[in-house]
């Protein structure tokens, strides 16, 4: 159970990383 829990919110940690650096990159174009 808590791997899955680890698992799932290391996925979402990274996709919310990388949704700001397309927001930041798009905001300074």
């Amino acid at each position: 159970m808590s791997t899955y829990t680890g698992k799932d919110f290391y996925n979402r940690e990274i996709s919310w990383i990388e949704f700001n650096k397309r927001v930041l990159s798009e905001a300074e174009a």
